[in-house]
């Protein structure tokens, strides 16, 4: 037994020098490892190292940044919104008596809050709890798509460093109450169940899709084609996309069609608020609609200002 051992040892000894010698290379001496996959070795290990010290970094400005978003700061339009659903409450009709460049979502919120407290805090403890649930809506994704395994653990820890930079991202760029932080998160969920499963979407997978879209159009309309433009890419069939994508973005059609009615509020917008806002107002305001979509300068723009959003794009790649 121990003699067919080391024949097979010396076979594959002689097949290894035999090979290295067909590659113009010197025989590997015995005893020593080839040279390849100790450098390979220490290159993933490398790897490793920069990725946890790159999701050590992130998690601390994520949570630095999360710190900043639970003392209810406001920016930009946020005091409009809350303008809106102060009005809401004292019976004012949407898009008739008060007019903002947003469709009805975060004018609710603005007033829940507002009947809560008084204060913008229920809007921005939601806030919170929405960037907090980015990293797990990835992690479910790797667990969910099976992704999760221990050959797998580079692509994880990548997947998860997304995660938290696309989660600070959104809170540089739309943090403190503004309506894109909002609709990311649910449009990012929906991305993350599509993503994640090669079958049709079962009852309470469909129910989940739904909500998602529509409140993500509720917040600001755009993000259905952000919602079609992702799926179409991540789909794996037509009937998958038809079925996973079309149907639930039908249903949240209608649900946003619902909410308009019940505030009474679906004729003004659809007669004054989409013309001014996606006709008049964008054809004025420095250019078209049509081509915005083409301005990669702004895109360009955005990766000098911020390593972060270049790291993002090249993580996402991978």
């Amino acid at each position: 037994m121990v003699r067919k051992k080391h024949s097979v040892c010396s076979q594959d000894s002689k097949n290894s020098d035999e090979k290295s010698a067909s590659n113009g290379l010197p025989p590997t001496p015995k005893g020593t490892i080839p040279l390849m996959f100790t450098a390979k070795r220490v290159f993933w290990w490398i790897c490793a190292v920069l990725t946890a010290l790159a999701v050590v970094k992130a998690v601390a400005v994520f949570v630095a940044l999360l710190a900043i978003e639970w003392r209810n700061p406001l920016q930009d339009d946020a005091p409009m919104y809350f303008a809106a659903g102060r009005g809401l409450l004292h019976g004012r009709p949407l898009y008739l008596e008060l007019f903002e460049t947003k469709p009805p979502g975060m004018f609710l919120l603005a007033a829940a809050s507002l009947l809560w407290n008084g204060t913008q805090q229920l809007a921005n403890r939601l806030e919170v709890f929405l960037l907090c649930t980015y990293p797990l809506m990835f992690l479910w994704y790797l667990v969910r798509a099976g992704e999760w395994k221990k050959e797998r653990t580079f692509y994880c820890a990548c997947t998860l460093l997304l995660s938290f930079l696309l989660g600070i991202v959104a809170i540089l760029h739309a943090g403190k109450l503004e309506t894109e932080i909002f609709g990311n998160m649910f449009a990012t969920l929906f991305v993350v169940l599509f993503a994640s499963t090669e079958k049709k979407f079962s009852w309470w997978e469909m129910l989940i899709a739904t909500v998602s879209i529509a409140c993500a159009i509720l917040i600001k309309e755009p993000f259905a084609l952000a919602i079609l433009l992702a799926a179409f890419l991540l789909s794996k069939s037509k009937t998958l996309f038809w079925k996973n994508c079309i149907t639930p973005m039908f249903f949240a059609l209608i649900v946003f069609a619902a909410v308009l009615l019940a505030l009474g509020s679906l004729g003004t917008y659809i007669t004054f608020y989409l013309p001014e806002v996606y006709l008049f107002r964008v054809s004025t305001d420095s250019t078209p609609l049509v081509f915005r979509l083409t301005m990669i300068s702004r895109l360009l723009t955005d990766f000098v200002d911020s390593p972060v959003h270049l790291l993002s794009v090249l993580l996402l790649a991978l």
